[in-house]
């Protein structure tokens, strides 16, 4: 039998405690990703001794240093923002994670990526950053999702070609508490990225390419570690064809594991359930040949979304834990890789909306299109599972893509345009890094829910940072790039936009150079209104000071 849900009262998001970061939104160990990590690697440093123990003594470390050359744009724009509340997300709280938004990347298992606590409005703003430290340097902590644990301390997967380590910081002085050694040289797994914080605050994580762990907190409050938890480390070698590995796990309304596959071998992905009490008997479907996941999953109360670069599954699975596909849905793609995507297909997780009754993702196509889909496992006599014709964003871009999760509301979504983006090294070994496009764009779901329409374009913030939408203030965050014409200096700025209009409503500069670049990261807030973000160079952070 699956364990019940624990008591949530043991949820102590107060003050000190701290916000989790967790390496990118790597998939598997080779071709681009692994080019990816090993290259990262030159620019990180490095240092590939193993460390088997998890305990670290804890450090406070430098902030990340600017770009030497120093730039001529403002340190601030635009002016603090009144909180101009909305509803609250109607995500619902699912009883084996822990608490909505700290315990997943994307805020909660329908991936809204929307948080109903307040973020910076802009009031006399303090920024602060952390390399980290050479310690964990060579981790490689390439930026991507955030979780927190039940006492608000931060937690982040750092992944690279060495491997991954989840590190425990702490949310005010960023200093690392403790670390653990994820999988072995070479094995890092941008599935990792999605790791979660359950109801029992134990951080279930994928280890290496074909292993799901997890972790539980011990130690002392002075002097925490993070160790296996015991019976808790499940190895699905025997289910993975060699080549393979897994690209995400997540936790459903009855307390199964359900995992994917990425599909780099020729007989596809693969979908799974793993059962604890079942365990080592885990049913698995296999998907098409061709097909390739490379982004989270979605789950609700009784349906678990998967995404593949082809199709959009909703998956089923009776009392016998076996999964089955209830039905699948086409959308437009490519057979190749957009400037600024990481892979083939759509570059986002299903996102879940409307109380339920959507699912939304984009395509691959030129232009890119919005798709939004019924959840429903049988239609109407008068409804089709499509709703209306897909929107294009963007077409009067140069291109578009997204390697990013939409941002859901209510019955809106929140795009952005990440076309572009590219990394590669000079022959010192020196990270270089082009901007993505600029955009940022509203579509919603017409009240009759037959049609789509697009309320408000911004085409002026360029971000490859994943938006979150925070109810309480009414403002979507992000990190923006921009170039400083006169110096050549690339300068980011932490942003709020009005999720009403899409103004840019106050940008606040984060730091100069590479170092404050990042790949594909998501923005975490922490129980005490902090914001974080891994980088390239380590982690930013940002808070009103009044």
């Amino acid at each position: 039998m699956n364990m019940k849900p624990a008591n949530r009262k043991h949820w102590r998001v107060a003050r000190p405690a701290s916000p989790v970061f967790t390496g990118s939104q790597l998939r598997s160990s080779g071709g681009m990703i692994g080019a990816l990590c090993t290259g990262l690697l030159l620019y990180i440093g490095a240092n590939t001794s193993a460390q088997t123990s998890s305990p670290t003594s804890a450090s406070s470390y430098p902030p990340i240093p600017l770009d030497p050359i120093p730039t001529v744009l403002p340190d601030y724009l635009g002016a603090p923002a009144k909180a101009w509340p909305l509803p609250n997300s109607r995500a619902p709280q699912n009883p084996y994670l822990g608490l909505d938004p700290y315990s997943y990347p994307h805020n909660d298992s329908w991936n809204s990526d929307t948080a109903d606590v307040a973020y910076p409005l802009g009031r006399a703003l303090e920024v602060f950053s952390s390399t980290l430290g050479a310690s964990v340097a060579h981790y490689g902590a390439m930026g991507g999702s955030a979780a927190f644990d039940s006492r608000g301390r931060l937690l982040v997967c750092a992944v690279s070609a060495a491997g991954a380590r989840m590190l425990l910081l702490d949310p005010e002085s960023l200093a690392v508490l403790c670390d653990y050694p994820i999988g072995g040289a070479g094995t890092g797994s941008l599935g990792s990225a999605y790791f979660f914080v359950d109801n029992r605050d134990r951080i279930v994580v994928i280890d290496g390419a074909h292993k799901v762990t997890t972790l539980q907190e011990g130690g002392t409050e002075a002097n925490p570690r993070l160790e296996l938890a015991p019976g808790e480390q499940y190895d699905l070698s025997r289910l993975i064809p060699e080549g393979d590995s897994l690209a995400g796990v997540l936790v459903d309304w009855q307390g199964r594991l359900w995992f994917q596959t990425s599909g780099l071998t020729a007989s596809g992905p693969r979908v799974g359930v793993i059962n604890r009490a079942r365990w080592p008997d885990v049913p698995w479907v296999q998907l098409g040949s061709g097909e390739q996941i490379s982004n989270g999953m979605a789950i609700t109360k009784d349906a678990t979304y998967v995404l593949t670069s082809q199709q959009l599954y909703r998956f089923g699975a009776g009392a016998d834990d076996r999964p089955y596909v209830v039905w699948a849905a086409p959308y437009h793609t490519s057979d190749v890789v957009k400037p600024g995507q990481l892979s083939l297909g759509s570059g986002t997780s299903p996102t879940i909306l409307g109380n339920g009754d959507y699912v939304a993702i984009n395509d691959s196509a030129t232009p890119m299109k919005i798709w939004v889909y019924r959840t429903a496992a049988r239609l109407g006599p008068k409804e089709t599972r499509l709703v209306g014709e897909p929107m294009p964003v963007f077409e009067d871009m140069e291109g578009q893509a997204c390697a990013n999760s939409l941002l859901g509301f209510g019955r809106s979504i929140v795009v952005q345009n990440n076309y572009g983006y590219s990394w590669s090294f000079d022959a010192n070994g020196t990270l270089i890094t082009t901007g993505n496009l600029p955009g940022f764009e509203r579509i919603d779901i017409a009240p009759d829910g037959r049609t789509l329409r697009k309320v408000w374009v911004n085409h002026e913030v360029a971000s490859n940072v994943l938006p979150k939408l925070s109810t309480r203030t009414g403002l979507i965050y992000v990190v923006a790039r921009t170039t400083d014409d006169l110096t050549g200096v690339d300068v980011y700025y932490w942003t709020a936009l009005d999720f009403r209009t899409g103004r840019t409503v106050w940008q606040k500069m984060a730091g100069t150079g590479v170092a404050f670049d990042g790949y594909w990261q998501t923005t975490a807030i922490g129980p005490t209104g902090t914001a974080y973000l891994p980088v390239y160079g380590g982690l930013i952070a940002i808070k009103d000071t009044r």
